[in-house]
């Protein structure tokens, strides 16, 4: 095992863990059960346009982890080609 392979692995893993944590911290677009027990209210503390500003920031943010995980794919399976010729 090359010193690429173990950098390009490393750095695969650790953008596969972020790109997760940022998924699993969105909201979910429906309110499916948690309408029924909070009586539908869909403000929180942080009120709509708090809360739709996070989800916004969250959206962009994962499109942009999403972007650089796919660059990063394809990056070290392009370097893994080019080391074994």
């Amino acid at each position: 095992m090359s010193v690429l392979e173990i950098v390009g692995g490393a750095l695969l893993l650790i953008a596969a863990v972020v790109l997760i944590v940022i998924v699993l911290m969105q909201h979910g677009k429906t309110s499916a059960l948690g309408g029924a027990i909070t009586g539908g209210s869909s403000e929180s503390f942080l009120g709509k346009k708090g809360t739709s500003t996070a989800d916004a920031v969250l959206t962009r943010v994962t499109r942009i982890a999403a972007i650089v995980f796919v660059v990063l794919v394809v990056a070290v399976e392009i370097a893994m080609t080019i080391a074994k010729h």
